[in-house]
C-alpha cells in the first residue's frame, strides 16, 4: 500500500509544532547511571554517527542523551496501530506534510520497518527497562538525525498499541530524561476486527510465519479455543475503572493483553497475536491506564477511505502541524479488500464475529465516555462492527 511521499524540501516545522517539541522540556543536571549492556532484538545498534561496534562502547550516560535530544529530539507523535488496519497507508499520507521528518532506515536496523516502524518500545524481559532503552537512544534518534530538530518526528510501530509493556516503557523511559509525557500525541486506526484477523493471517502466511498448508478455519478455531481455555482458567475478572482515566463511573471488564495470553497459551503454528489485536476496547484502556484520552485520535479505516481528506486534516491538527491538504496521492484509496467479498468460510467468520462482539461493546462505552478522543463526523461516523457475514 505504499505511496510515494515524492521529493519536498526539509521546510521548517510551523511555529505550534515548535512549540509542541519544546514542550517536551529536558530536565536540568546530569545522572550517573549507566545502562546495562544487552542487544535489542539480537541486533548491534551503532551510536549515533559512529559505526558498529562492540556493545560496550554504548554505556550511554543520561546527560549525553538528553544533551543529544536538544539537537535531535525523539518522537513527539506516535501511530500506535492497530496492526493490519491501514496504518502504512496513514504513515504516509501524514509523512507527506512538509513539516514532519522523513524518517530514514539504518542499516543496523534489525527490526525496523523501512522508515515507518521503529519497535523501540515492543520490548519484552531485560531490555524492557528505562535503562536499557535510554542506553540504546543515540540509535533511536538515529533515524531522525538528517531531519531540523523543528520538524515533527513519527513513530509508526503498530504493535505498540497491544504491546503489553509498551505503555509503561515509553512513560518511564521520556520521564528518565526528563522529557514530558502528556506532550505526546497519538494516533490508532481501526478496522472490523474479523477482516484484521483475515488481512493478519494472510499476512503471516505470506511471510512464511504461519505454515501454507494451514486454513482460515484450522488458524482461527485454535485461537478461539486457546483464548477461551485462558479466559476460563482465569480466576478473576479485573475491572479496569473509567474513572482512573478520568470518565465516567462505569467499569469496563478486563481481557487478556495479547502478550500476557500469549505467554500463558500455546496456539498451533503461530507467531503472531492475531486474535487478541483486535481487542482493541483492552487496548485502549492500558493505555488510557497512564495517558490522558486528551492526548489520543482514534479513527477508523472506513473513515480514512471515505473521507481522507478531512481524516488527514484532523490527524495534522491533533499532532501539532498546520493543517494542509496538498499531498500526492491524496485522492488514492486503501487496497485492503473486505473478507466478506471473498471466498472464506463463513461460519469462522461468524464465530470470529462472536468472539469480538463483547469487546466492541466495550469499545463503544469508551467512546461514549471519551467522545473527543474518537473522530467523527455526520456522514462518517465512527462505527466499528464484527459482521461476520455479508450485508
Amino acid at each position: 500500500h505504499t505511496l510515494s511521499a515524492g521529493s519536498r524540501g526539509m521546510a521548517c516545522c510551523a511555529s505550534n509544532v515548535l512549540g509542541m517539541v519544546l514542550a517536551l522540556s529536558i530536565a536540568v543536571g546530569e545522572s550517573d547511571a549507566v545502562a546495562s549492556a544487552s542487544t535489542r532484538k539480537g541486533a548491534i545498534l551503532s551510536r549515533e554517527g559512529e559505526s558498529p561496534g562492540d556493545l560496550t562502547d554504548h554505556r550511554h550516560h543520561y546527560g549525553d542523551v538528553r544533551a543529544n535530544i536538544e539537537t535531535n529530539p525523539p518522537p513527539f507523535a506516535f501511530l500506535l496501530g492497530e496492526q493490519k488496519c491501514g496504518t502504512t497507508w496513514f504513515y504516509y499520507l501524514l509523512r507527506q506534510h512538509p513539516s514532519v521528518c522523513n524518517a530514514c532506515h539504518l542499516k543496523t536496523d534489525a527490526w525496523s520497518f523501512m522508515d515507518k516502524e521503529m519497535h523501540f518500545f515492543d520490548e519484552s524481559g531485560a531490555n524492557a527497562t528505562a535503562d536499557n532503552r535510554i542506553e540504546h537512544f543515540f540509535d533511536y534518534t538515529g533515524h531522525f538525525r538528517q531531519c531540523p530538530r523543528e520538524q515533527l518526528r513519527i513513530d509508526g510501530t503498530p504493535d505498540y498499541l497491544s504491546h503489553r509493556y509498551a505503555p509503561d516503557l515509553l512513560v518511564s523511559t521520556y520521564s528518565s530524561l526528563g522529557l514530558d509525557p502528556s506532550s505526546l500525541r497519538f494516533l490508532v486506526i481501526l478496522r472490523d476486527p474479523v477482516e484484521r484477523f483475515v488481512s493478519a493471517y494472510e499476512h503471516l502466511q505470506r511471510h512464511g510465519i504461519i505454515a501454507k498448508n494451514l486454513t482460515l478455519r484450522q488458524v482461527a478455531r485454535s485461537e478461539i479455543r486457546a483464548y477461551r481455555d485462558w479466559e476460563a482458567s482465569r480466576h478473576q475478572v479485573e475491572p479496569l475503572s473509567s474513572a482512573s482515566s478520568g470518565g465516567g463511573e462505569e467499569e469496563i471488564e478486563a481481557v487478556p493483553s495479547s502478550s500476557s495470553f500469549l505467554r500463558e497459551s500455546k496456539i498451533e503454528a503461530r507467531a503472531g497475536d492475531i486474535i487478541t489485536r483486535g481487542l482493541y476496547h483492552q487496548s485502549l484502556m492500558s493505555w488510557f491506564r497512564l495517558f490522558s484520552p486528551s492526548q489520543f485520535l482514534i479513527l477508523t479505516l472506513d473513515q480514512l477511505n471515505g473521507d481522507t481528506t478531512n481524516v488527514t486534516k484532523a490527524a495534522q491538527a491533533h499532532v501539532g502541524l498546520q493543517p494542509i491538504i496538498d499531498l500526492e496521492d491524496r485522492n488514492a484509496k486503501s487496497q485492503y479488500h473486505s473478507a466478506y467479498a471473498r471466498d472464506f468460510d463463513r461460519e469462522i467468520l461468524r464465530e470470529l464475529a462472536e468472539v469480538y462482539a463483547p469487546s466492541l461493546e466495550q469499545l463503544q462505552l469508551i467512546r461514549d465516555q471519551h467522545p473527543a478522543s474518537f473522530y467523527a463526523t455526520t456522514e462518517h461516523p465512527f462505527e466499528i462492527q464484527a459482521k461476520g457475514d455479508i450485508h
